[in-house]
């Protein structure tokens, strides 16, 4: 069978392969574009990892698994379209792809790593798919041009510093299924402002709200039974921990002295904005 080459820039994959294997382009810093042929179902293991010019790929919707780091320190991709064919995205695989500014994630995928756009600083926008439930570690992590990321309802779990210095989040939209926030997830976002929790949170993780310079107000969830004592850490504009009417006692006992002072019970049935 062929070997993998490039003409002129061009990726050629060898007729009848059914996966891009591992490495397949590794490092290939004159590779501009490929399109991956019909009857591909995987894309494996830094199959483009350092493909530095790489601009355009095209891939089938035959394709149903990109392995990690398939195309990670891609830096020259702006953009990539992931077809719904796509069931499995594996971890890291678009991080440090400095250029890539926006990306859709199917509704296809169900299971998707930790890290995926890591690093990808020009990274504006990200739709992420219905069907997940969890966001895996260090998901968004450096990524500061995010502004806003809204987590799909059936989201249970967000890893650790999955949106950690995303220097420009102002806005995150948590779902109502989510239960747990592993350490650092929101650490030094300088943009958050105010941040309300869904009412089946149990757990903060420690530092996960650390360093938040401008985080002014929080809404808590009546029944957090574990907060760390650095989550807070470095809180220096924090105002207002707004928790549910009732509730004031059940957080005195579980937050840093410091804090009991900032804690502002609210009306029945009002959350605040």
């Amino acid at each position: 069978m062929a070997e993998y080459e490039i003409k002129n820039g061009v990726g050629i994959i060898p007729e009848g392969e059914t996966e891009v294997k591992r490495d397949a382009f590794r490092g290939c810093a004159d590779l501009k574009s490929v399109v991956i042929p019909q009857g591909v179902t995987r894309i494996s293991y830094s199959a483009f990892e350092d493909c530095t010019s790489l601009e355009s790929i095209t891939i089938p919707d035959s394709v149903t698994r990109i392995d990690t780091c398939a195309f990670c320190g891609c830096t020259a991709l702006t953009e990539l379209n992931i077809p719904a064919s796509v069931t499995i995205l594996g971890s890291s695989i678009f991080a440090n792809c400095t250029s890539l500014t926006n990306l859709i994630i199917p509704n296809s995928v169900t299971e998707m790593g930790g890290a995926i756009v890591g690093g990808c600083a020009a990274l504006t926008s990200v739709t992420l798919s219905d069907n997940l439930t969890s966001i895996g570690n260090r998901t968004f992590c450096e990524c500061k041009s995010l502004t806003s990321v809204k987590i799909p309802e059936g989201v249970t779990e967000i890893g650790d510093s999955a949106f950690e210095y995303c220097d420009s989040l102002t806005e995150i939209v948590l779902p109502e299924t989510l239960v747990e926030i592993s350490q650092r997830v929101f650490a030094s976002c300088p943009a958050l402002t105010h941040i309300t929790l869904p009412e089946g949170v149990k757990s903060l993780g420690n530092h996960s709200f650390a360093c938040c310079s401008n985080l002014k107000s929080i809404t808590l969830s009546k029944g957090i039974r574990k907060i760390e004592p650095m989550t807070f850490l470095n809180c220096n504009a924090l105002e207002t921990i707004y928790v549910p009417a009732k509730r004031k006692e059940h957080y005195v006992k579980r937050l840093p002295m410091n804090l009991h002072s900032k804690i502002v019970e609210l009306e029945p049935t009002k959350r605040a904005k």
